[in-house]
């Protein structure tokens, strides 16, 4: 640090005590210019201190691998480069792949899973037997073969309907991803799978991992059991679910479950309405690049009904991310949003007004950016002159 990283830390820190990306020494900036780096340059500073567990503080807890132990691992990564990824496991027997599918390597497990996939062979009553063993490595890249796997598994439905309840988490977990993977016939776990993912063990699951991966098994619109129809779905069921998953902190997990919106009616949509405001109001704290998802469709349902609420919820979005990156297209999407509430929409000119004017001098963001500014002020004009007048509702009446 004080050979090198004293100077160039204290040139590269602004007066504010924070830290932007610098880019490589060239005479244009690279695409991430300006990204706030205060995080990773502050861990730089502390490892020389070794005051952190996670730059050296305590004993090593992992133990270091032995001689046979190293070259296992070597030997688990041989058969792939990027210039010919599926040759090698496809020169291995049934036999051989089946084994690696109890490989304490998920990367083992899953090429060995794809490599099944690709020969088409019949392993059904394999996958079954190792979805029972006590090794849980093979329980896990058993599971993880029905994705790939095509065929006929109803002989494995009842096995991994009761791995949905093991008391391991990430069994708990490729179980369900196993049941989405087999499609139109494990359509009668979704009761049990949409209880677990209204009910999360937030005790031993403070993340709510189980519930995270439950979203997408169910929700998803490519894959999930009910992400194309909710037809034979228990509404109670469906609404304590989509309401509790609406709250898990991943923003991925929560936009799998937009694939419900546009599935109800408005008198079925009326009880999930606090939960979708809500998740348009307070964006997830972690999945952040896909935080925007849920909160847009959300917006959008909002308005297609014309709950009132959603004239402040979505102005206040605005405000609050209009100078994050790749905002241009999400302001485009919450203006069309707001300007469909016509007349209703008039009350927040004052607060349009003043994010055009931070938009046009730069406040809030690293520069001026008038192009987006003026979408704001066409915004204005259109709310102004608009004649539109729909009957609003709100939520709870």
């Amino acid at each position: 640090m004080e050979e090198y990283g004293g100077w160039y830390f204290d040139l590269a820190r602004l007066h504010d005590g924070t830290f932007l990306h610098q880019g490589p020494p060239a005479a244009k900036s690279d695409r991430f210019n300006k990204w706030d780096t205060t995080g990773a340059n502050l861990l730089a500073y502390a490892m020389p201190l070794k005051k952190l567990r996670i730059t050296g503080k305590g004993k090593q807890v992992v133990s270091h691998l032995n001689t046979a132990q190293a070259k296992s691992v070597v030997q688990d990564g041989r058969g792939w480069n990027n210039l010919d990824r599926n040759s090698y496991y496809d020169s291995l027997t049934t036999e051989q792949l089946l084994e690696r599918l109890g490989s304490w390597s998920p990367v083992v497990r899953d090429r060995a899973v794809m490599a099944l996939g690709r020969s088409k062979a019949e392993v059904q009553a394999s996958l079954v037997k190792l979805l029972q063993s006590k090794n849980r490595y093979a329980q896990y890249g058993a599971c993880r073969a029905f994705k790939y796997v095509k065929g006929d598994h109803s002989a494995a439905l009842s096995v991994l309907f009761s791995l949905l309840s093991s008391e391991d988490l990430n069994l708990r977990i490729l179980a369900a991803e196993a049941m989405a993977g087999i499609g139109e016939k494990a359509r009668p776990a979704i009761p049990a799978m949409l209880k677990r993912l209204a009910n999360p063990n937030t005790k031993n699951d403070p993340r709510r991992m189980e519930q995270r991966y439950l979203t997408f098994a169910l929700f998803n619109k490519r894959g999930g059991l009910i992400g194309q129809s909710l037809e034979g779905v228990d509404r109670a069921l469906l609404l304590d679910a989509v309401c509790a998953g609406l709250t898990n902190e991943d923003g991925r997990a929560r936009g799998s479950l937009a694939s419900v919106y546009d599935k109800l009616t408005l008198e079925e949509i009326r009880p999930f309405l606090p939960a979708i405001r809500d998740a348009v109001a307070e964006s997830a704290p972690s999945g952040i690049m896909f935080a925007s998802g849920i909160r847009n469709e959300g917006l959008r349902l909002l308005a297609k009904h014309n709950v009132e609420e959603g004239i402040q919820v979505g102005i206040d979005y605005l405000t609050e991310t209009w100078p994050d990156w790749g905002a241009a297209r999400r302001n485009e999407q919450i203006l069309k949003h707001l300007k469909s509430y016509g007349v209703h929409a008039k009350r927040i000119v004052p607060q349009l007004e003043k994010i055009a004017e931070e938009m046009a001098s730069g406040q809030k963001a690293r520069q001026p950016d008038r192009d987006k500014s003026e979408i704001i002020r066409k915004a204005i004009k259109e709310i102004q002159a608009s004649t539109h007048n729909p009957k609003l509702i709100r939520i709870g009446s």
